[in-house]
């Protein structure tokens, strides 16, 4: 979990394009982590100001809460690579996370990114670079059996529901699950996170 990131306070979140990073850290770890007392701030590249005003900006406010567990979050960091704002942007944000984990020992970071630029930040927290200490978690699509657990989980855990009182009566047939997540699971080339969603949506609106 996030709260035993030893000996690296950062957490790499990566996988292909659309496999579901953001929704994972929106709707599964930050109402969780609230719910738990943290501190949680999200936040993605702004274009207005560079990614290492940002980082020291965000730590400023995270401080402030000495009296809870404090978690950074930056996604889509793969942005300082393609539209970059400043010279250096990605040497000087590397620059002042390696001075954030120094001196925040608390402090726990996850940098959100697209598979293909794994390779271009590990080389930057390197020992050659700025020898920063990290954890790996990569994300793949969506198993079937991963599938049925997002279209059931809402009315199998008592957690949840109760966020949900208008679902608190209702309850899924046994054959549409199936038929919702096996259909898509035969799809082998586009990720099944984005057409669960969709799917899932269609049928929300279609029973408003």
């Amino acid at each position: 979990g996030v709260s035993n990131l030893k000996p690296g306070q950062v957490l790499l979140l990566y996988g292909p394009s659309g496999v579901g990073k953001s929704s994972l850290v929106h709707a599964g770890l930050m109402p969780r982590l609230k719910d738990q007392g943290w501190y949680v701030n999200y936040t993605r590249r702004d274009k207005q100001q560079p990614l290492a005003k940002l980082l020291s900006d965000t730590v400023r406010k995270a401080i402030k809460h000495t009296e809870k567990k404090q978690l950074l979050i930056f996604d889509q960091l793969e942005e300082i690579f393609i539209e970059i704002r400043e010279k250096d942007e990605a040497i000087l944000f590397f620059k002042q996370l390696q001075f954030t984990v120094q001196n925040y020992p608390s402090i726990k970071i996850i940098l959100g990114f697209r598979k293909e630029y794994q390779q271009e930040i590990e080389n930057f927290l390197s020992p050659q670079k700025f020898h920063i200490l990290f954890v790996r978690f990569p994300l793949s699509p969506l198993s079937l059996q991963g599938m049925r657990r997002a279209v059931e989980g809402v009315f199998k855990s008592p957690t949840i529901i109760h966020k949900f009182p208008v679902l608190e009566n209702s309850f899924l047939e046994p054959a549409f699950v199936e038929m919702l997540t096996e259909d898509i699971d035969q799809d082998h080339v586009s990720n099944k996170a984005p057409l669960l969603q969709y799917q899932l949506l269609s049928v929300y609106q279609k029973a408003l």
